[in-house]
Parts: structure tokens; sequence; C-alpha cells
């Protein structure tokens, strides 16, 4: 029989435990632009972390990761060596303040070529995904605009974000 300064304890123990768990969140940025490959080196790609609660109501709605600060990658020097896709990581707490289990994901917020912005708003605070994955912009190739489709899958199983930068026809 447990008394209730054990319970307390055990329970505060379970929290730890719990509070204390991390989990390592991967996205792979990939440019399938054919002919230009090569020529994205003058590119930088803003990938930004984003979370949400697993299970909750809000299943489509991505909140921007701000606690303790924002979190944000920045991609450059695209060839085509690396056109399987390039990666970031971060490690992040697998549970809130509050125990809920957190599901975590990128997104691609920013694309830039010569330090110019292309086409991609701010960072916003929260993303509906069902709305807002596939964005559109443009960059110059051989003196020509040329139209891409960014478009943002997941795979909650394994909790990969791949963000694909394709060619619009």
């Amino acid at each position: 029989r447990l008394s209730l300064s054990a319970l307390r304890r055990s329970c505060r123990a379970w929290g730890n435990i719990r509070e204390n768990k991390q989990v390592t969140v991967t996205g792979t940025k990939i440019w399938e632009s054919s002919t230009f490959q090569d020529e994205l080196s003058n590119v930088e790609v803003q990938m930004t972390l984003y979370y949400k609660v697993k299970g909750s109501a809000e299943e489509n709605v991505w909140k921007k990761v701000t606690q303790p600060a924002e979190v944000t990658e920045t991609l450059t020097n695209f060839r085509a060596e690396n056109e399987s896709g390039m990666q970031v990581t971060r490690t992040m707490p697998r549970y809130d303040a509050y125990g809920q289990e957190l599901i975590y994901r990128w997104f691609e917020t920013k694309t830039a070529q010569n330090g110019m912005d292309n086409g991609f708003e701010k960072a916003p605070e929260v993303i509906d995904d069902m709305a807002k994955i596939n964005q559109s912009f443009s960059l110059e190739h051989r003196g020509q605009m040329v139209s891409y489709v960014s478009e943002n899958t997941f795979n909650e199983a394994t909790g990969v974000s791949t963000i694909y930068n394709r060619l619009v026809d």
C-alpha cells in the first residue's frame, strides 16, 4: 500500500520523465528543377518549425514554435549533387508543460534569390495545412522568370516533413 507522499513522489517522477523526453524533427528540401538544378546556388530557403498537440481537435492547424524562441533553419548552396535533398533537424520536447504529446512539422516560409524575397510572406503564426500547403514563387534563370510550386508533405508515422519545389509547366 502506497502512502500519499510516496504517490506524490511517484507522480512527480513520472512527470519529470515525460517532460524530459525529446524527439528529433527532420525536414527534407528537394528541388525538382531539371536543367536549372545547378543554377540554384544563389537561392536561400528558410524552413520554420511548427507544432500541434497529437490527437487535437484542430488536426490541420499548426502553430509556429516560439518558445523559447522561433525555430528556423536556412538552406543555401543548392547543387545538382544534392538533388536527393538537403536536411534540417532539430531536437525538441516530446511533451508540452501539460503533458500533452506534441507533433512537429517543418514548413518552407521564405525563398529568396540574391537576397530578394520571391513570393512568400512572413512566416505566419498559424498554418492550416489544408489551406496553405502549396505556395508558388518565381526565380530567375538565364534571364527569364521561372515559376515554381512548393509542395509540403508530412509523414506522421515517421515525423518527417518533405518539401518539394517543382517547376510549373
